[in-house]
């Protein structure tokens, strides 16, 4: 059941109706919202306000908590770069940061068309990883950055899940250091005798 309005009268009122808009008495509200049951006052007599009221819960998911309002891709990783800076990271995790955001991620939302942190769904992030040309290990230090960018915009409300977590890394195979070999040590301590080591 969908949330609903309910005007409870005081006993001065001399209307009984439930939907009765036009009197001062208290609006309640019941129903269901993100499976969370509520029965409540909601301290409102102006049924416009009540209902606005009701309506952000509804955009928001969430009983008792309006929508925040979520800026466009572009905005929110000039907000995301403000943050890192705040955070004093290092110029080159700061640098790689711009170069992923700003010269990949939000050209490549322009190209498609995509504004809104909305449209960044898990699909599209799937697209986006398709498009990248890098090797195993910096796609997977790309997608902890873009990871870490959701999350941000996640934690900011503007957002309810962080899609990229779905996203699986790529398959890095590492090539294990292996021991010099016989030959290489000899060649190596013949430098040390003819250089001075």
């Amino acid at each position: 059941m969908a949330l609903r309005l309910i005007r409870r009268h005081l006993k001065n009122c001399s209307h009984t109706s439930t939907r009765y808009r036009r009197c001062k008495c208290p609006i309640h509200v019941y129903g269901t919202l993100g499976g969370e049951k509520i029965r409540r006052a909601l301290d409102q007599t102006s049924w416009d306000a009540a209902t606005d009221l009701i309506n952000a819960w509804t955009v928001s998911g969430e009983i008792g908590v309006s929508k925040v309002e979520a800026p466009n891709i572009r905005d929110a990783v000039a907000k995301f770069l403000a943050d890192c800076d705040a955070r004093h990271l290092g110029w080159e995790t700061m640098r790689k940061h711009r170069a992923f955001l700003e010269g990949r991620l939000v050209k490549w939302c322009d190209t498609k068309g995509l504004t809104s942190l909305k449209q960044l769904n898990v699909d599209a992030l799937r697209h986006f990883r398709q498009s990248w040309t890098d090797g195993p290990l910096y796609a997977t230090k790309n997608l902890e950055r873009l990871r870490s960018f959701l999350r941000f915009c996640n934690q900011a409300g503007w957002i309810r899940e962080n899609p990229a977590t779905a996203v699986k890394p790529p398959k890095v195979t590492h090539n294990p250091t292996l021991p010099f070999s016989r030959e290489e040590m000899k060649r190596i301590l013949a430098a040390c005798d003819r250089y001075g080591c």
